[in-house]
């Protein structure tokens, strides 16, 4: 039955590849029925149910897996977008700094919580975030280009210019 389980777990996971969300979300939402212990499952249920605008939904699959699992840095991380996609960036940046502490390499965390930082209005902890992040990943346009975005809404011109110039470079 566990195999089962995570055979739609991996079939879930091909359809969400090829952007097929509702078959994934059919054969995830099988596989954590089939292998409710399936930690994996939940996590990516709730990927899909985020992708979907489920917010609810998502957290409470990721919080399932939280409980099975334990605590763990990309399901963190993953919580924290579905509470910053709804808005509760207090709730966010508590679980992207929980990723972070986890798992001090997850820039896809780093990433969020500058993002929230932002959206928040705390412009220095969000350079901050993203400036740690590049210290870590110096080769990923993006965390440039995030930092540009935060100089921009500063009015800071000239320091976006500079980043976004560096993501240019480095892509």
């Amino acid at each position: 039955v566990e195999t089962i389980g995570c055979f739609y777990n991996n079939l879930g996971n091909s359809y969400l590849d090829v952007g097929e969300i509702e078959t994934a979300q059919s054969k995830l939402a099988r596989a954590v029925i089939i292998n409710p212990s399936l930690s994996e499952g939940h996590s990516n249920l709730g990927n899909v149910y985020l992708r979907q605008e489920r917010v609810e939904e998502a957290i409470e699959q990721y919080l399932t897996a939280l409980d099975i699992l334990g605590d763990d840095a990309k399901t963190r991380a993953n919580l924290g977008n579905a509470y910053s996609f709804a808005g509760d960036y207090a709730t966010s940046i508590t679980h992207y700094k929980k990723a972070i502490k986890l798992d001090r390499d997850n820039i896809l965390a780093y990433k969020g919580l500058a993002t929230a930082y932002t959206q928040s209005g705390d412009f220095a902890k969000a350079i901050f975030q993203l400036k740690t992040a590049i210290n870590k990943e110096a080769s990923d346009g993006e965390l440039y280009r995030q930092l540009g975005d935060v100089y921009m809404k500063m009015d800071s011109i000239e320091d976006a210019i500079v980043q976004y110039q560096r993501a240019l470079w480095v892509e």
